[in-house]
């Protein structure tokens, strides 16, 4: 199966695919080899979590915009949650550190450091809801659809380059669209975003 852009009816038959061939199969060995102390610091199916993770997220997405590369999609999202776990054991071993403790204490369900939604992740996901609301009502239909497309993709940790922001711009509206026009119509609608945030009261953003 090719990875041109999948529409949501198809993304099912593409994680079917990726079964089939055991492509799932090859992007956990792969994890495998470039995290190997993550099974140490964390918890030895950390592997196959994050080819869950990234199954899941993939499904998920595909519920809210197409996806032109379904395995570009999913490995990034898979890799991005083991760069989340290293990150994570390295703050817990930090800590423990400069605390001194951590080997009287009662062991706890390794999992439940990654699970999805932490706290944090909770609040982003508050602050995308307000932000993505507002940028929906933005009037001008081009400016409005670059900045749900930014916002989107930066959300789900896959940041649209100029050219992918052009392609599905190209295919949403149904019309060629350059690089440079879908760049300045997401600049042309941040800057109109952050204006009405500024007048409903959001003056910081971090």
């Amino acid at each position: 199966m090719d990875d041109k852009t999948t529409t949501r009816p198809r993304l099912a038959d593409a994680v079917e695919g990726m079964l089939k061939d055991r492509f799932l199969d090859g992007l956990t060995r792969v994890l495998e080899r470039k995290f190997e102390t993550a099974a140490q610091v964390a918890y030895s199916e950390v592997y196959e979590d994050a080819v869950l993770e990234g199954v899941v997220r993939l499904l998920e997405a595909g519920e809210r915009r197409p996806i032109k590369e379904p395995r570009a999609y999913l490995t990034t999202i898979a890799v991005n949650y083991m760069k989340r776990v290293i990150k994570h054991a390295a703050r817990e071993v930090l800590a423990e550190a400069d605390d001194g403790e951590g080997q009287d204490e009662e062991p706890q369900d390794p999992r439940r450091a990654y699970e999805r939604p932490t706290e944090d992740a909770a609040v982003r996901d508050v602050l995308y809801k307000i932000v993505r609301a507002q940028a929906e009502k933005l009037q001008i239909r081009n400016h409005r659809l670059a900045v749900v497309l930014a916002l989107e993709s930066a959300h789900e940790e896959e940041p649209l380059t100029d050219a992918e922001l052009a392609d599905e711009l190209t295919t949403i509206l149904g019309e060629e669209v350059s690089e440079e026009r879908a760049k300045k119509w997401r600049q042309r609608g941040f800057e109109r975003l952050l204006a009405a945030l500024a007048e409903e009261g959001h003056t910081t953003y971090d």
